[in-house]
C-alpha cells in the first residue's frame, strides 16, 4: 500500500487502497484520523459523531452505577452478569458484616478479599462490556451506510 501511494498517489487504485484502510480503522475505533484527503473520510467522521458521543454517555453511565456492583450491568440489560455480580457481593457483605459482629476477624478477614474484589472489579467489567455493545453497535450501523462503504462508487460506475 505504502508504495503504491507513493508512486500513484491520485490512481483510483490508491484512493480505493486508502479508503478501505480508513473504513477498517473506523470500525475497528469508532475514529477517522484526519489527513487521508479523502472526502468520504470526512463524511464517515460526521456520521460516526453523534454514534460515539452517545456512546461514550452510555460509557460514563453505566461505570458510575457500577459503584454498586451490577447496576451498570443492568443498565446496559445484561442481566445475569448484574444478577451474579449483586447476589455474589450481597453474600460477601453480608458474611463479612456478620463475621465482624462476632468477632470472627479471621472469617472477615477470608470474607473482605471476595466482597472488595467484586466491588473494584465491576467497573472494570462494565467497561469492558460497554465497549463491546459499541463495538457492536457501531459496526451494525456502518454495515447500513452503503453509499460510503468502499467500492461502492466503482459498483455503481460498472452497473452504468
Amino acid at each position: 500500500l505504502g508504495r503504491l501511494q507513493t508512486e500513484l498517489p491520485d490512481d483510483q487504485a490508491s484512493v480505493t487502497a486508502r479508503w478501505r484502510e480508513v473504513w477498517q480503522g473506523a470500525a475497528r475505533t469508532g475514529k477517522v484520523a484526519q489527513g487521508w484527503g479523502i472526502p468520504e473520510a470526512d463524511q464517515l467522521a460526521r456520521r460516526l459523531a453523534p454514534l460515539a458521543a452517545q456512546q461514550q454517555q452510555t460509557y460514563y453511565i453505566a461505570v458510575g452505577l457500577s459503584v454498586i456492583p451490577g447496576l451498570g450491568h443492568i443498565w446496559l440489560g445484561a442481566w445475569g452478569a448484574a444478577a451474579m455480580l449483586l447476589l455474589g457481593w450481597a453474600v460477601f457483605g453480608l458474611a463479612f458484616t456478620s463475621a465482624c459482629r462476632h468477632r470472627h476477624y479471621a472469617y472477615a478477614f477470608v470474607f473482605v478479599f471476595p466482597w472488595v474484589g467484586l466491588w473494584m472489579n465491576a467497573p472494570l467489567s462494565v467497561g469492558a462490556l460497554a465497549d463491546t455493545l459499541a463495538a457492536t453497535e457501531r459496526l451494525a450501523a456502518m454495515k447500513g451506510w452503503q453509499d460510503l462503504r468502499p467500492g461502492y462508487t466503482l459498483r455503481q460506475e460498472a452497473a452504468k
